[in-house]
């Protein structure tokens, strides 16, 4: 059985350096950046860490998921995001 930790992100580059140093990447099979387009770095601070990023190109979760699906190669998926303070989702 194989893995994929899916990360819904939108401006997390806070989050992105608190946790992202933590998961060791032999936890899991594919780990995605899925972003709803940040402007705080996240995209870019991701992929200097050689994590794939895939920006959605339509608004809301349930778009983002139905354009990243097709890219998803593990048997199980492992979503989380980082609730913020000010606005972020």
């Amino acid at each position: 059985m194989t893995t994929t930790l899916l990360i819904p992100t939108l401006n997390e580059i806070i989050g992105m350096k608190e946790i992202m140093g933590r998961i060791k990447r032999e936890w899991v099979d594919q780990i995605i950046i899925l972003d709803g387009g940040s402007t705080d770095g996240t995209i870019e601070y991701a992929k200097e860490h050689g994590y794939f990023v895939y920006v959605q190109k339509k608004i809301g979760f349930r778009n983002a998921y139905t354009e990243v699906w097709p890219m998803i190669k593990g048997d199980v998926v492992i979503t989380f995001s980082r609730k913020q303070d000010e606005g972020g989702v």
